[in-house]
Parts: structure tokens; sequence; C-alpha cells
């Protein structure tokens, strides 16, 4: 028997936002799970010095969790104890591991659009309701992919069908997030002052010179963080 349902959020999260968050928290107010996990992964085809490390991305999801703490969140590296990325093992175990839960996978359009290029594609949507992002361009490409005419019968428009069924897939109407973590590293490699509520994210990449961003010396961090005490 089901004791609690939970919505899986993978994503590289290189580095989170707040974006990110807001995501999380339509998919936890729609969907009505009891939980939204964080799934830390990477991209197979990018390289890995791209990316910092799980460790790392997830205290700065710590950080920005603080204007959260009344949502039902969990940073989870469960994927790097697993040992793979691969959504299909990775759903896999987690149902072996915790059958008491149901869980629902939630992806980007864009992924959708691409979805016969996963691994086991086949098993896995017949496996897991999955919630599909709406992320433009991608979303009409997805509406028109292999997949959505393939899988047409699987197609849901209510989001309790996902919550109670052991399959389905249906397009999600979330709003867009305007921010990127591209365009975040991009800003702070370049000299960027001033990130506002990322403040603390920039913050915590020059103190740990990780990104290939060089810290910063007391009086130059001060005035990158006027919150901060200056002697």
């Amino acid at each position: 028997m089901k004791t609690k349902t939970v919505t899986l959020f993978g994503g590289s999260f290189n580095p989170p936002h707040h974006g990110h968050f807001e995501m999380a928290k339509y998919l936890h107010e729609t969907l009505k799970t009891d939980e939204v996990w964080f799934l830390f992964s990477r991209n197979w085809q990018k390289e890995p010095s791209d990316y910092a490390s799980t460790y790392h991305r997830i205290s700065m999801a710590n950080i920005l969790m603080k204007r959260y703490e009344n949502h039902p969140f969990v940073m989870s590296d469960i994927q790097e104890k697993m040992g793979t990325h691969i959504a299909y093992e990775v759903v896999q175990k987690l149902q072996e591991t915790y059958p008491e839960i149901h869980f629902i996978w939630s992806l980007g359009a864009d992924s959708f659009a691409n979805f016969e290029s996963w691994k086991n594609y086949k098993q896995l949507i017949e496996m897991i309701p999955i919630a599909v992002l709406n992320r433009r361009p991608d979303t009409e490409k997805a509406r028109q992919s292999f997949i959505a005419n393939t899988y047409k019968y699987l197609q849901c428009s209510d989001p309790k069908t996902l919550c109670e069924a052991d399959n389905g897939w249906m397009f999600m109407d979330n709003p867009e997030i305007d921010m990127s973590s591209s365009l975040f590293l991009k800003k702070l490699r370049e000299g960027g002052r001033d990130f506002g509520d990322m403040q603390p994210i920039a913050d915590y990449i020059h103190d740990h010179k990780i990104y290939g961003v060089t810290p910063l010396n007391i009086r130059e961090k001060c005035a990158f963080s006027p919150r901060k005490f200056c002697l």
C-alpha cells in the first residue's frame, strides 16, 4: 500500500537558483504530492569539469531553501549513491527501495521531445507517471514528438491521475521562469556585481573557488555584498 507521493524533480542545478525552487513549488502545489525530491544529476554530453560537485550544489540549494522552509523539498544525492544518473535505472531502484512511495517523474519539454533517445524509454514510460514541464520553444516540438504520438493512449489531462495511476503523462501549464544558471555563471565570471537574492550563491562560489571563479579579497567581497560587515 502506498503511503506517500513524491515528485522527482531532476536537474543539474549547476548552480541552483530561485527559478528551480519556484518550479518545484509549482509541482508541489499542482500535483499535491507530499514531497518534491531534487535529484542532482549530470548531463553525460557535457564535460564533468563543467559541474560543481554534488556536495557543493546541494549546499547552495540548502542556502536557497531557507526561503522555502514551509515547503516539503528534499535535496537528494541518491543518484550519486546509486552510481547512476540513467533515469530508468534510478526509477527502478527507487521503486524497489521505497515500495510504499508513489513516485511521479518530472522532466522538461525539451527532454520529452527526445525521450526515445533515453535508455529503456519504453519500459520507463510504462513504469512511472510523468509530468512534462512547459519549456518554450521546445513545448510545441514535444507535442508533435514521436513519444507524444506513440503513447497518446497514456496521455491524461488531470494532475490527480498522475498521483493515482501506475503510469501516464501530461503536459503541465507551468509559468516560464526567466532565470538561467549559465547566464548567472557568465555574469559572475565576467566580474559582475549586484546579484540580488542570488548574492549568497555568488559569495559561496567565490568562497569555495568553484566554476573557475577566483575568490574575492575581503574589501572586494564587502563591495560585492554590502550586507556584509566591513572593517
